[in-house]
């Protein structure tokens, strides 16, 4: 009988190991992927990270730059800078790996009240709702990092922890400690947007339902759980500190951002039907629903959580739909409970067979639990697989990162043509203003080159949206009229007063809407039009007008190949081709830069470094020598 106790405990630790090498493999198999594409990010998160980088200088949100968004977002987004600056990362880089290891640091959470309360949650149910959670970020590549995905990472332990609560399966008592972790990390994120305290209700609301009485306080307690009031501190924390910012940069945000988006915003909007079956990506999370659903209302009886996972589902789809926006982000929260919701239930399906079979097939937990193990080393490894041939790819033909500060090889696939626009026509340092109808692609292409900006409007969305709200509101077209001119002044007194190296404006509409304004002539009589890229004219700052395109290639490098050789100084070559100076000056600079790219061999050059580093040593150590033959000297 011991024995047979014995293997039965054996049976189990193997079942534990493999499930948690399992999630282990799962949860890791993204990096490698992220450490080959250091700079992939997309628009939105970008003008993020830059708003940390920013606040990091000592900046002020509204104030010394401007976003759309409440400014917690981009206080947030200080610690993956933080990061990325630590450990001399791209920036992108730095967001992309916080990320990750939040989300696993959030997967850890929500497998430990599984394992701790596993006899009354009935673990097994769990597992593959776990295992479709661990999987959640794997996937995402474009919307990874949205406020949506932080909050749907964050909200999770929260969930585990209030079904707990109401359905009475704490096996002992929680950690008051963790009970506030989990409230605290909700409470913050669910701060992000307003309406993501709809997807907390909705949860609470799919709990009581079963338990029929709300469960806000423990038995004989006057105040409430530790988790519910540490939900409210974040909230309460942020608006007494956003109200704490200058009285000049709320008014930004009341007047131009607040009024502006409010009657601006359906300039991106989609119909009813396009948001839910526009396209693929729309209606694979919806069907998802709606298989959800049925199976709820077949098993709702069997898994007392299964109410509170569809209620989460209904919420995903409520914040969706009531966005109005066919953008991808939106989608996360009902994508992901969705998901849940599927593996949950497919989880109670397992739980009764389980629990049927157990005696009699008494390997039925090993043999799931090696195939969740078999699967998790097969996705991992293709992972591998690709990363390692795109790496490959990216040494060929990949872009250099050395050219930016960084080591390695970056697949192309992550830039547009503007990045390498910017790139090409800027040196480290050297600002940037990009006028776009939206954020893309000025951002991410400005943040990926590492091109400060060079005005308070990180991009030229705000003149889309004024546009938008002078058709949406005519009452308040004078407002609108006057926002949209201090808008094109501030942006032209920006580059005046920066020096602004490079400047991109939008063929359409923003050249169109900037027209009036006699913006070109007024503020880039200074600056020559060199190409036009990603449909934007690309300027650039000479010290007058010159026709660039009158300089081949081949003349440029006679003139660079000139001026590096001695024959001319720099002032003589501008005098001999009636060039601007500084026209002349960034040729010789881009040059130089490119002479020294091409020769440098790192093997060669490191070792010649050492070398001569080690001689130096030498000869110092010979002179303390001899100094200390003089001390000893009689």
């Amino acid at each position: 009988m011991d024995s047979l106790k014995q293997e039965k405990i054996r049976r189990l630790d193997l079942v534990f190991l493999l499930v948690v090498f399992s999630f282990l493999t799962i949860l890791s198999s993204k990096f490698p992927y992220w450490f080959l594409h250091q700079l992939a990010i997309s628009a939105d998160q970008s003008v993020y990270v830059e708003s940390g980088n920013l606040i990091l200088q000592g900046k002020v949100p509204y104030l010394d730059f401007f976003d759309f968004n409440p400014p917690l977002i981009m206080y947030l987004n200080v610690i993956p800078v933080a990061v990325a600056k630590l450990f001399h990362w791209p920036l992108p880089l730095g967001l992309n790996v916080t990320v990750q290891c939040f989300h696993i640091v959030s997967t850890a959470l929500c497998a430990y009240f599984v394992l701790v309360f596993r006899r009354t949650l009935l673990a097994p149910a769990f597992v593959p709702m776990l295992f479709a959670f661990a999987l959640y970020s794997q996937g995402l590549i474009a919307d990874h990092g949205q406020r949506e995905h932080l909050f749907t990472l964050g909200f999770m332990p929260f969930f585990f922890l209030r079904g707990l609560r109401y359905l009475k399966q704490e096996e002992k008592e929680i950690d008051r400690r963790l009970a506030i972790l989990t409230g605290a990390l909700a409470g913050l994120l669910m701060s992000l947007k307003p309406h993501f305290a709809l997807i907390w209700l909705f949860a609470e609301l799919g709990f009581l339902s079963y338990a029929g009485k709300f469960s806000l306080r423990p038995a004989g307690r006057r105040l409430p759980y530790l988790e519910l009031l540490a939900l409210l501190v974040p909230p309460l924390v942020y608006l007494v500190c956003f109200f704490s910012l200058p009285k000049q940069a709320l008014r930004v945000f009341f007047d131009l951002a607040l009024t502006v988006y409010q009657y601006g915003s359906l300039w991106g909007a989609k119909s009813f039907m396009h948001s839910l079956c526009g396209t693929y990506y729309f209606t694979e999370p919806f069907n998802q629903f709606l298989v959800g659903a049925f199976f709820f209302v077949i098993l709702r009886r069997r898994n007392p959580w299964l109410s509170g996972a569809f209620m989460l589902a209904l919420a995903g789809l409520f914040n969706y739909l009531i966005g109005g926006h066919a953008w991808t982000y939106r989608l996360l929260p009902m994508a992901l409970y969705s998901q849940l919701l599927l593996a949950l239930e497919c989880g109670t399906v397992f739980n009764i067979v389980y629990e049927r079979f157990k005696e009699r097939v008494p390997g039925i937990a090993l043999l799931a639990s090696l195939g969740l193990f078999i699967y998790s080393f097969n996705y991992t490894g293709e992972y591998f697989t690709m990363n390692e041939r795109d790496y490959e790819v990216a040494k060929e033909e990949g872009f250099d990162l050395s050219k930016i500060g960084f080591s390695g090889f970056n697949p192309r696939v992550d830039f547009d043509d503007t990045f390498y626009t910017i790139v090409e026509n800027t040196g480290a340092h050297d600002t940037v203003v990009y006028m776009g109808s939206g954020i893309r692609p000025g951002y991410p292409a400005q943040l990926q080159a590492g091109r400060p900006p060079g005005s308070v409007f990180l991009y030229g969305y705000p003149l889309t949206m004024i546009s938008q709200a002078r058709l949406t509101k005519p009452s308040l077209s004078a407002v609108f009229d006057r926002l949209e001119a201090d808008t094109i002044e501030r942006f032209g007194k920006d580059i005046a007063k920066n020096k602004v190296n490079l400047v991109l404006v939008q063929e359409c509409p923003i050249a169109e809407l900037i027209k009036p304004y006699n913006f070109v002539d007024k503020y880039l009589s200074a600056y020559s039009r060199v190409c036009e890229v990603d449909g934007a004219q690309v300027y650039k700052f000479t010290g007058g007008k010159v026709d660039l395109t009158r300089y081949s290639t081949a003349a440029r490098r006679e003139i660079v190949l000139k001026v590096l050789s001695g024959v001319w100084s720099e002032e003589q070559a501008a005098s001999e081709k009636q060039v601007p100076l500084p026209v002349v000056k960034d040729w010789v600079k881009r040059g130089r830069k490119a002479l020294d790219d091409g020769l440098t061999d790192r093997v060669v050059d490191d070792k010649g470094a050492l070398l001569q580093k080690m001689e130096e040593l030498y000869r110092e150590n010979w002179r303390l020598n001899e100094e200390i033959g003089k001390l000893r000297a009689p």
